[in-house]
């Protein structure tokens, strides 16, 4: 009876991280990406330096994938006087798997369009951040010294800040259409 009953909205959902641990390590699987001793997903495709692993090992080898997991989420987490919170776990976890989720948006909207659809959530606002390559530090770099407001955005736009938020805008419009598409979204239902 309850699982059925609509469960209203989910706001400020930062989607890499309601996305489930053991997904990011599939995808990584799939990907051919390998794990650092820390537990941290690399963006290369070969394992070079020593204790790298590939995360497709995790798939067979159960202390491996609870590595995984636990260095992915705050699971097993139980929280005392001392740490009330893995608030700091939690937020540290982006740059883990941060190379995997970057490279799959539409994989994890999807996973988690449909996990609600499954527990009947009728809206959700997804947070996600977009960058265009390595231009954060030419941004930065291009502000630096400038006070006021006009002339920083004078100074991004002097320095590809449309171009970036074009390419943008054509990557998410691509992305909702196939979002659409793969969740048959169209005017019949």
């Amino acid at each position: 009876f309850l699982h059925g009953m609509p469960k209203g909205g989910d706001l400020h959902t930062h989607l890499s991280g309601a996305v489930y641990a053991e997904r990011f390590i599939a995808w990584a699987a799939q990907q051919n990406i390998c794990a650092d001793p820390a537990n941290v997903l690399l963006s290369k495709s070969q394992c070079d330096l020593p204790g790298d692993v590939p995360v497709a090992d995790a798939m067979h080898d159960q202390h491996l994938y609870d590595r995984l997991v636990n260095a992915f989420s705050t699971r097993s987490f139980v929280p005392t006087v001392a740490v009330p919170t893995d608030h700091d776990k939690f937020f540290d976890a982006f740059a883990k798997f941060g190379d995997v989720s970057g490279s799959r948006f539409v994989d994890m909207v999807l996973d988690q369009l449909r996990n609600y659809h499954s527990e009947n959530v009728q809206y959700v606002e997804f947070m996600v951040s977009f960058s265009c390559g390595n231009n954060r530090a030419k941004f930065v770099k291009a502000m630096a010294g400038i006070t006021d407001d006009a002339g920083r955005l004078a100074a991004l736009q002097a320095n590809g800040l449309d171009e970036c938020v074009a390419e943008k805008r054509d990557d998410l419009a691509a992305a909702s259409e196939k979002i659409s598409n793969d969740l048959a979204c169209d005017s019949q239902r």
